[in-house]
């Protein structure tokens, strides 16, 4: 176990407000040693490990009573964070939970920084990089796919390894290659090399693929973008309303009532939606609106689908939308339905976004259009930005080998190339500390985790 730590951190690991009870952790070398200060029951060191134990947590200068608990002590390295860990369970509230941390802090430690117990965690051996991100995925899923894939993260780690491995492996041949020359003159040089070359390539193909589907991934994670458009005053924020189930967007006959995006997110069917009421597109002389609008051309561009709402009649301006469109993954939505009876287009859904009828259907076409089925069935694990970012880079490092064999360049070239990519592979599963990336992955996570 790595001693990177002397002090003993503590931290509230349930959300602060009222509640049945409130979890506080405490992770180090002192934490028996501190918590005994302020525990009612004697001996707390010599309580057998996972077991509760009930208590009370009282002021080490007054000797009061602060509060009834149940207590759990975790021995390392059978912890979380292969520390001696302890669990206080106490009363919820802001003000009960507060004073039991202050009496801990007041005994010796220290609050913990954010994703600490995770951070520690890692660093003492007990989780890869990988593992600790989607940990952080999980506290933070917005759909239950979502909960599912993250748990599943000792897949991905494994697949990971064995791209890894294999490309040490190659490492490992061209290196004795070098070294010891006379070894492999007797060898066809050619099929040598050209299977060395079969191997980098099908490891590219692989992680070629774990790219390509970072973008679904990324909507599993993240939710659909669904940009709500049209002309002024037909529905639009009457829709996100409909969706929402609450008004969040105002609602009003002037046109031009938004002026800015009004976004909102709701699940359904295991997955996320982010639905972006936009201003209305039309020809505009003020320059607010203008503004607007502009925004609504920019939330186009960045959608995964467009939700092109208007009314039963077309006008010009809807001639105009549709066309800007056209090559978008749109689905054109016809509002009131319930001001008429006609149900002539085939290819659009009709809705009535005041009386929140239509909405599921929109809902369901969104998921086929997204092929998020799909995506469920063929995903396994999540990843998250900075391992798709390195990722890409080595698929570059590994098209540049493909490259220097093609033209017969030195051995020592590909090697560079190669060690260049094995590099990123540890920054991704945390065995290359770069202090820049650690810190900026556990700052995103909540004190208490």
């Amino acid at each position: 176990m790595i001693d990177l730590f002397a002090d003993t951190i503590c931290a509230i690991s349930s959300p602060l407000g009222k509640g049945g009870v409130s979890l506080i952790r405490v992770s180090g070398t002192k934490a028996i040693e501190i918590v005994s200060l302020i525990f009612s029951r004697k001996n707390l060191g010599a309580l057998e490990s996972n077991k509760v134990v009930y208590g009370s947590i009282i002021n080490k200068n007054t000797r009061e009573v602060i509060d009834e608990v149940l207590l759990t002590i975790f021995r390392e390295p059978k912890s979380y964070t292969m520390e001696d860990v302890i669990e206080i369970s106490c009363h919820g509230g802001i003000v009960v939970t507060n004073l039991v941390l202050q009496e801990i802090i007041n005994a010796g430690a220290r609050l913990a920084l954010p994703g600490e117990f995770t951070k520690r965690a890692y660093l003492n051996g007990r989780i890869s990089l990988v593992e600790a991100e989607s940990i952080n995925d999980l506290i933070n899923a917005k759909n239950e796919l979502s909960v599912y894939l993250s748990n599943n993260r000792k897949g991905f780690v494994d697949t990971l390894n064995s791209y890894y491995i294999s490309l040490i492996e190659i490492n490992a041949s061209l290196e004795v290659k070098i070294d010891y020359p006379e070894f492999f003159e007797s060898l066809d040089s050619d099929t040598d090399i050209y299977s060395i070359k079969q191997k980098v390539i099908s490891i590219n193909e692989k992680i070629k693929v774990e790219i390509k589907n970072s973008l679904k991934k990324k909507i599993i994670r993240d939710g659909v973008n669904c940009a709500i458009v049209g002309s002024p005053n037909v529905g639009k924020s009457s829709l996100l309303n409909s969706f929402l189930g609450f008004n969040k967007a105002l609602v009003s006959n002037l046109p031009g009532t938004t002026r800015d995006i009004v976004e909102g997110s709701i699940a359904y069917k295991g997955f996320s939606f982010n639905f972006f009421d936009t201003a209305g597109i039309r020809n505009t002389k003020n320059q607010i609106e203008e503004l607007g609008i502009n925004k609504t051309n920019e939330m186009i561009e960045n959608s995964d689908i467009i939700l092109f709402v208007r009314e039963n009649k077309v006008s010009k301006n809807d001639f105009l939308i549709k066309n800007k469109i056209k090559n978008l993954n749109y689905i054109e939505i016809i509002n009131k339905a319930d001001l008429f009876t006609s149900r002539d287009e085939k290819d659009a859904l009709y809705v009535s976004a005041i009386n929140n009828t239509g909405t599921l259907e929109i809902l369901d076409l969104i998921i086929k259009k997204a092929n998020l089925f799909e995506v469920k069935d063929k995903i396994k694990y999540i990843n998250n930005e900075r391992v798709s970012n390195l990722l890409y880079l080595i698929g570059d490092n590994l098209d540049e080998i493909i490259k220097l064999i093609d033209s017969n360049q030195n051995l020592d070239m590909i090697i560079l190339e190669l060690k260049d990519s094995l590099h990123k592979f540890e920054e991704i599963l945390g065995t290359n500390f770069v202090e820049d990336t650690f810190s900026n992955i556990f700052k995103n996570f909540c004190v208490g985790k």
